[in-house]
């Protein structure tokens, strides 16, 4: 799943909770969903950790995409 996604089937609150555990902010969130920034290998490692619906390729594919798998 990608940040766009689990913003929009995700309450606030949880939100809330998944931002303040990987010490970010739903403000990031929503900046990553736009596609106006692209979070750190870090923070994707500890967004997954944290929320298993996410993916690291939905959140990095530059990253750990497709064409990565190599």
């Amino acid at each position: 799943m990608d940040m766009k996604t689990f913003l929009k089937q995700s309450a606030p609150e949880e939100r809330e909770a998944l931002a303040s555990s990987v010490d970010s902010s739903v403000g990031y969130f929503y900046l990553i969903a736009g596609g106006h920034r692209r979070p750190s290998t870090d923070l994707c490692k500890r967004l997954v950790h944290a929320e298993p619906r996410l993916s690291l390729a939905a959140l990095r594919p530059d990253v750990w995409g497709e064409k990565h798998a190599e």
